[in-house]
């Protein structure tokens, strides 16, 4: 692992660990093994290490459509989408948790929020639309559509916040991903449907009963 990567994983299991705010990159640099300069070469603000995650974290969106995957093949697309979703926010819990702080904070990192939430947001519009176009989706509206991929994106940015229904000990503790295909499901037309719950399965976003 090269020393800018193996600084980030360190930075990341410190905030994971104790929160963003109470992590200082002269601590960084201690666990890294280096020197401050050498970690501020690398990342000059704690800033820095964020946008470097974000740039993993979109990296592991696949946010071009397959053009070759249709009805079955692209339902499992999409499933993969939310499981990407769920695997981001339990690696990286810290920057799901403090996402709102982060945007009032640092304008370059609201920017970037802003940008990717409208990538992944045509992203839905897209894999929804092409599924109701291949009778996969039924009473599907564009309004319908529209909704849906405004939830998704809503969902995943805010699933794991301080103040979220996820952090409520009296409420139930759901997966994002069970949820998510929850919302799509009363939508898939009959002759899917037990393709969809097999999919379900399968991606063990549902356990066997």
């Amino acid at each position: 692992m090269k020393k800018k990567e193996q600084i980030l994983a360190i930075a990341i299991r410190l905030f994971n660990d104790k929160g963003y705010a109470n992590v200082s990159l002269r601590e960084i640099a201690k666990e890294s093994g280096t020197t401050i300069g050498n970690l501020t070469y690398h990342f000059p603000q704690k800033e820095d290490l964020v946008l470097s995650l974000l740039d993993s974290l979109q990296i592991d969106f696949i946010l071009d459509v397959p053009k070759d995957k249709h009805r079955a093949e692209l339902l499992s697309h999409l499933l993969n989408s939310f499981l990407v979703a769920e695997k981001n926010e339990q690696e990286y819990p810290f920057y799901y948790k403090n996402i709102y702080d982060f945007t009032m904070c640092s304008e370059t990192l609201a920017k970037r929020n802003k940008a990717f939430a409208k990538e992944l947001y045509d992203y839905y519009i897209q894999i929804l639309t092409t599924l109701r176009e291949d009778k996969v989706l039924e009473r599907a509206e564009d309004s319908d559509i529209i909704n849906l991929s405004y939830i998704i994106v809503l969902t995943t940015s805010t699933w794991l916040q301080g103040n979220a229904p996820y952090n409520n000990e009296l409420l139930p503790k759901l997966r994002l991903s069970e949820t998510l295909s929850g919302m799509i499901r009363p939508y898939i037309r009959a002759e899917y449907r037990e393709e969809f719950e097999k999919l379900l399965l399968e991606k063990r976003i549902v356990p066997e009963s």
